[in-house]
């Protein structure tokens, strides 16, 4: 279903012969992307409709990838195009059309990722696990083990760990802690960016519930 996100109107509609674990829209090209416990991995075109044509009543899949079909399977998109699958312990990159970019082994469970101009974030469920980042070139692992949730605000790159938050510097794959927090229940939290490139946390801990707002510096 498509929803008009300022009105809240229903756009188009259309079947999808799935069973879904996960999904992932990439607005930029017109694409979803689905995990099919049965099929893998789907790709379907969504692009901007001409005026007075509406999509059929079955979506046909641009192409398919066949995946294990018992399992969690996460989604997250390549910068530049294409999608990053997790599943078991397999990491694989796929391109637009449905070319496999490269595939490694993975540290544990997906827990969170953002995309930034130039890379994908994720970090896993794995405490001792580093941060991630990928790209349509390979993936890259950290030297730093920061469990938490990876956030992109404007052109600044940011970690909100359980004992803080961190300010990421892409380039040399290092982190710098910017505030100090009790310990937080990162599940019981969230954070994301704001247009204006400020960031909000809504930090939870033992004893203590807040709200907090950071400009680019931190």
């Amino acid at each position: 279903v498509g929803i008009n996100l300022l009105t809240g109107d229903e756009t188009w509609s259309a079947e999808l012969t799935s069973h879904i674990k996960d999904t992932l829209l990439d607005l930029t090209r017109g694409v979803l992307y689905i995990s099919d416990s049965l099929q893998g991995l789907l790709a379907y075109s969504l692009t901007e409709l001409s005026d007075g044509e509406s999509l059929p009543d079955v979506l046909e899949p641009l192409w398919v990838q066949k995946l294990p079909s018992s399992g969690r399977m996460d989604l997250m998109p390549l910068p530049g195009g294409g999608v990053l699958v997790s599943y078991r312990d397999t990491l694989s990159a796929f391109s637009l059309e449905g070319d496999i970019f490269w595939e490694e082994e993975s540290e544990g469970y997906l827990s969170a990722w953002a995309l930034a101009e130039d890379a994908l974030l994720f970090t896993t469920l794995n405490q001792e696990a580093p941060i991630f980042s990928a790209d349509v070139n390979g993936l890259y692992s950290w030297d730093e083990s920061l469990p938490g949730l990876p956030v992109v605000a404007g052109d600044q790159s940011w970690l909100y760990s359980d004992n803080g938050l961190y300010q990421l510097e892409l380039e040399d794959q290092s982190s710098r802690r910017v505030y100090d927090l009790p310990t937080a229940l990162i599940r019981r939290s969230t954070a994301f960016g704001l247009s204006d490139g400020r960031l909000v946390l809504m930090h939870t801990d033992a004893a203590d519930r807040r709200l907090l707002v950071f400009d680019a510096n931190g």
